[in-house]
């Protein structure tokens, strides 16, 4: 698939998204989040959606020491861009 070499950001490309979280390496990720299309592709199109909460609930009843680990172990997460390296820390 094509990939536009000047972005640095898969969001802004067409390649396909498999399921993941947006922006938490901002110490206040969104909460809620609009997705426009502004013209639509002659081919392709499918979107993944997760429910994150049902995702918990069935890690916590299925894999309780996991589940500790994700909310109690602090863990790192980043962007780097050119001239700019966001961090934020939490569990």
């Amino acid at each position: 698939k094509e990939v536009s070499e000047n972005v640095n950001d898969t969001a802004y490309t067409n390649i396909e998204l498999k399921p993941h979280t947006d922006c938490t390496y901002l110490r206040e990720p969104p909460a809620l989040q609009f997705f426009n299309c502004v013209q639509q592709g002659t081919e392709g199109g499918s979107t993944w959606v997760v429910d994150g909460a049902s995702v918990a609930d069935a890690m916590q009843c299925n894999h309780p020491e996991a589940f500790k680990f994700f909310c109690e172990t602090p863990l790192v997460w980043y962007s780097v861009e050119e001239g700019v390296h966001v961090e934020a820390r939490a569990p």
